[in-house]
């Protein structure tokens, strides 16, 4: 059974537990990029990606690294903007027909947004299973988040 773990992070937030859960199931890592990226001022990246979760939208994403038809089980992290996934995994799930393939989902959070966005995306993803809400590092819960990763990794494994 081959596996990918597909997250967007614009931060490293989600990169760094993308990366830590793909080594511990033993599975292929995808990045979405964004095709314009994001400003690097802190706060125009808040108002867009605020705007583009709010509404929505999807922004154009890069082609992917590898060949999503190839994998048979998805692991999704998506930070979580104005309570909701971030625009590019929104327009990843719209653009690739993988919405079945995904069996588990990790978030990041500095508001605490979680269970509304894991709520919405288990009315879209008919296999989720398994999922975790994560810290921002730069949140007092992020002491939390290695305990919740090594947690999450066994779900999955226990899963595929």
């Amino acid at each position: 059974m081959k596996k990918a773990v597909v997250f967007y992070s614009l931060s490293g937030n989600t990169q760094a537990a993308a990366k830590e859960i793909a080594e511990g199931i033993g599975a292929d890592l995808i990045e979405l990029k964004l095709v314009k990226p994001f400003p690097t001022e802190k706060s125009k990246q808040l108002a867009l990606g605020g705007m583009q979760a709010m509404f929505g939208m999807k922004p154009a994403i890069q082609e992917l690294s590898k060949n999503i038809k190839e994998y048979d089980v998805l692991i999704l992290g998506t930070p979580i903007w104005a309570g909701t996934i971030a625009a590019p995994v929104h327009s990843f799930l719209n653009k690739y027909q993988v919405l079945d393939k995904i069996v588990a989902v990790f978030t990041f959070s500095g508001g605490g947004d979680n269970k509304r966005c894991i709520a919405k995306l288990s009315k879209r993803l008919p296999r989720l299973k398994v999922e975790v809400a994560l810290a921002n590092r730069d949140s007092d819960l992020a002491i939390h988040n290695a305990d919740k990763i090594h947690h999450f990794i066994k779900e999955v494994e226990r899963l595929v």
